[in-house]
């Protein structure tokens, strides 16, 4: 018998079908390597999607989470961030949510990732405005610079198909 999948599968899923990305430049962690990332424009480019927040109905099996998206790209050998890269990945998502009918009633299917029940998401909001994220230090990948990050806060309206 399958399993239901979870909040993250169905972010990772959802986001890897936006126009523009892709399953290779998506995940919930951060690839250390930067030169595994996709290459997008000039310079290569990452998505992460992580969990933050959101509710479930009372009397319907519908999920709500909220998701931070973080969209990273990078020059590989240069230490100035590619920022306008790093925008277009926020800003192809923007596209895709205000193009409602086209984000609206996907069915996502799991078979790449184990035994899985498909997952009907019913509505794509977003949440707050694609911002820079000015990160201190090093950067998850552990190095000081060159990193152009942006952030925006996105909910998904999904439940199960059985």
């Amino acid at each position: 018998m399958p399993f239901s999948p979870n909040n993250d599968l169905v972010g990772e899923k959802w986001l890897a079908g936006v126009p523009g990305l892709s399953a290779a430049m998506v995940a919930t962690t951060l690839p250390r390597d930067p030169a595994v990332w996709t290459k997008v424009q000039t310079a290569q480019a990452f998505v992460v999607v992580t969990v933050v927040g959101g509710d479930t109905d009372l009397y319907l099996p519908i999920r709500r989470p909220v998701y931070q998206v973080d969209f990273w790209a990078t020059r590989l050998g240069s230490l100035n961030p590619p920022w306008a890269t790093a925008n277009l990945l926020a800003e192809l998502v923007r596209e895709h949510i205000e193009a409602r009918p086209v984000a609206y009633k996907r069915t996502l299917t799991f078979t790449d990732k184990g035994d899985f029940r498909p997952a009907l998401v019913q509505e794509a909001i977003l949440r707050t405005e694609p911002r820079r994220a000015i990160t201190p230090g090093p950067t998850p990948t552990g190095d000081e610079g060159g990193y152009a990050h942006y952030m925006a806060d996105v909910e998904l309206q999904w439940m199960v198909v059985t």
